[in-house]
């Protein structure tokens, strides 16, 4: 008897699948010899009949999925060796980009320092906006149609206080 008895055991008989218990198995196994020779696979704490092609499949793949655990382990894997008939080994990696819930919480960070930056007096306003855009005025941070006209920063920023000022009016 096995240390841990399956809760339910299907065995072929005639081409059908037949539910018995375990313990109906292991006397089956006492009287009947035939019955030690069949193979069986676990499935969801049940043990089912198969035939030797598909028992070999499963063990296999069960063999295969330990070693790469092992391999993964060790740290002394290849992504090519997840290679299969549907997909290559390296569209399984995860992507390490940023995060959505980083995004989203930068995005209302950002929303936050709006209401905030639009509390102070227009005068501590066009500082911070002007200190942004001179710090940012080399770098590629700079909003895509700057880039497409090719706008220099202080263009930028009067038209963006223009902008501003009517708002303001509004």
């Amino acid at each position: 008897m096995k240390k841990y008895a399956p809760r339910k055991v299907f065995i072929l008989e005639n081409n059908e699948y037949i539910e018995i218990s375990y313990e109906e198995l292991c006397y089956r196994e006492e009287i009947d010899p035939s019955y030690k020779d069949k193979l069986f696979i676990p499935l969801h704490g049940m043990i089912m009949e198969v035939d030797e092609a598909a028992y070999r499949d499963f063990y296999r793949a069960k063999d295969r999925d330990e070693y790469l655990t092992w391999r993964t382990r060790h740290k002394d894997i290849s992504y090519s060796q997840f290679d299969d008939d549907e997909c290559s080994g390296e569209d399984m990696l995860i992507d390490q980009g940023e995060d959505f819930v980083d995004r989203i919480m930068l995005k209302m960070m950002v929303d936050k320092l709006r209401l905030i930056i639009d509390m102070l007096s227009p005068k501590e306003q066009e500082l911070i906006r002007a200190l942004y855009f001179i710090r940012n005025a080399g770098q590629a941070l700079h909003r895509p149609h700057q880039r497409r006209v090719g706008m220099d920063t202080r263009r930028h920023l009067r038209r963006q206080g223009y902008h501003r000022n009517e708002l303001q009016k509004a």
